[in-house]
């Protein structure tokens, strides 16, 4: 039989482990939690660096159904969906409707990394590029 005394000190002992294995938990499920936040927003930034390129794609071999077409209107477009993105493009500040059948358009997108959800900061740019081939 255990004494009162003995009681007493193994659930101190228990609340101690507790607190521990806590802290270590919540530590874990917090950086899952922020990591996936991080993907989550990384995957917006690719599909949207995705659709700039189809965007200057579509309107690319100086096709007159959308009239001239700017780089100023392809940042617009980019910035529409997110305002905190700056947007390049390969070749450089090309207007889409210059380019001609076979040109290649890589739209390049990057915004800063977002505040931190938990503890964990960090600082950067997180970028996405995407390249299309202007068909027609």
């Amino acid at each position: 039989m255990k004494t009162r005394q003995a009681w007493a000190s193994a659930h101190g002992q228990e609340l101690v482990e507790f607190a521990f294995a806590s802290v270590v938990f919540m530590t874990m499920l917090l950086m899952v939690l922020e990591g996936g936040i991080m993907i989550w927003r990384y995957n917006m930034l690719s599909n949207l660096a995705q659709a700039g390129a189809r965007w200057a794609a579509v309107r690319g071999t100086k096709n007159t159904a959308f009239g001239a077409v700017t780089y100023a209107d392809l940042q617009a477009y980019i910035t529409s969906q997110d305002s905190a993105v700056t947007v390049t493009t390969t070749p450089a500040s090309t207007a889409p409707s210059t380019l001609n059948a076979g040109d290649t358009i890589t739209v390049n997108v990057s915004r800063p990394l977002p505040p931190a959800v938990a503890f964990m900061t960090m600082t950067g740019t997180m970028t996405a590029s995407a390249s299309l081939i202007v068909a027609r």
